[in-house]
């Protein structure tokens, strides 16, 4: 899931989730991602 305020990536452990503000891609590729934006918080779990 992606969208401007949360991104979802699901990993081989959990689902990692980012919230913020206005996200953009600047690079994918491999094993990583490299977004921009203003990050207000990381949740590491098992929410889908």
């Amino acid at each position: 899931l992606f969208e401007k305020e949360v991104v979802k990536v699901k990993s081989s452990i959990a689902v990692i989730t980012i919230l913020g503000e206005d996200f953009e891609i600047i690079f994918v590729g491999g094993s990583t991602i490299v977004l921009t934006g203003k990050f207000k918080a990381i949740e590491y779990g098992e929410n889908e």
